[in-house]
């Protein structure tokens, strides 16, 4: 549920900044084959994933890709945050350190940039 509301709630951000081309990503494979058409979930998240696939519409090109989870490990640390501090955020200029501490842990050369 919460991974199908994050993906409804990027779709909503990226149509509000007049994205055109927008990939998203998630380590959560049952909601990326429904959003694919592969699979019509009649879960309790089944209709977020009808609302984002109809949010297709807004965009130029849209992609929903599985990605596992030890590929994303800043998304994964701000989710943990999230369940954490039970809240719910979205981060445009600045994130969690811990966030950052992963970020740059990764990729120590693209930090401050």
């Amino acid at each position: 549920m919460a991974e199908s509301l994050a993906i409804r709630s990027g779709l909503k951000l990226e149509d509000r900044w007049s994205l055109s081309t927008i990939c998203i990503s998630s380590d959560c494979q049952s909601v990326i084959h429904a959003l694919n058409g592969d699979n019509h979930s009649i879960t309790d998240w089944g209709l977020m994933v009808k609302d984002c696939i109809k949010a297709k519409e807004n965009f130029n090109f849209v992609s929903f890709l599985f990605s596992p989870r030890q590929c994303n490990k800043v998304a994964n640390c701000l989710a943990t945050w999230a369940r954490l501090f039970k809240t719910s955020k979205v981060w445009t200029s600045s994130m969690p350190l811990c966030a950052a501490a992963v970020l740059e842990a990764d990729f120590p050369c693209c930090v401050g940039l």
